[in-house]
């Protein structure tokens, strides 16, 4: 079992709208006024700014680029761009005792890749590409919205639709966001309920954080 005895590892997920991004840069402005001896850093995924992987994968979601034919090896795209987060950002910053905040992460894989493959084949997918160098994080935020109110901040958005910004797919997602919250082998998650504002939102999110912020404890990561 690894652990990162000074860092701090949280993410932010939910189907697409779901405000999660919104919340990562109001809990980064937060952290640096509150903690400023601490470093705060934060990336999403895929990564496109530092990964021709993650470029890929964003060409693919965009409609850019035609996905792969097999559902799992497009997971598997996912999969070997998080491993190089993981050893060229995540664990050096956590060693250095960064807080890092993180859009998107394994569970993504988990509750979108559950479309076309079984759960326990995509945990199973990271553990062949990651193996033991797999870090949960200390905290997911998983924000609860419904397809509907996803869809009517897409509309107000103008955004082009991406790859899985359809309706029956966001059911769908959401309830696989859901189910893998049960599990206890994936890093702590809680749910949020999305719906509100996002001042709302955020005063919930702050009273998630400050307790594991300021436990004593050395959190373990799997």
């Amino acid at each position: 079992m690894k652990r990162h005895p000074n860092g701090l590892f949280v993410v932010f997920e939910g189907i697409d709208r779901c405000g999660k991004l919104t919340q990562l840069h109001k809990a980064r402005d937060w952290l640096e006024e509150v903690y400023p001896d601490r470093f705060i850093a934060f990336f999403s995924e895929p990564n496109d700014q530092s990964s021709p992987i993650g470029r890929r994968i964003r060409q693919i979601l965009k409609h850019e680029l035609k996905s792969p034919n097999n559902p799992l090896e497009f997971q598997r795209m996912f999969v070997i761009d998080r491993a190089q987060n993981i050893f060229c950002f995540l664990e050096p910053l956590l060693e250095n005792g960064a807080i890092v905040l993180v859009e998107r992460y394994a569970h993504s894989t988990l509750a979108f890749g559950m479309l076309d493959c079984p759960l326990d084949n995509l945990v199973e997918l990271h553990e062949q590409v990651i193996g033991p160098n797999m870090i949960w994080p200390d905290l997911a935020f998983i924000f609860d919205i419904s397809p509907e109110g996803a869809l009517k901040r897409l509309a107000a958005s103008q955004d082009a639709p991406q790859y899985f910004e359809r309706k029956e797919k966001l059911e769908r997602v959401r309830r696989n966001y859901l189910e893998i919250s049960k599990r206890k082998d994936l890093g702590r998650m809680v749910i949020v309920n999305a719906e509100r504002t996002p001042e709302e939102i955020f005063e919930e999110v702050k009273k998630l954080l400050l307790p594991i912020i300021n436990s004593p404890e050395k959190r373990p990561v799997v």
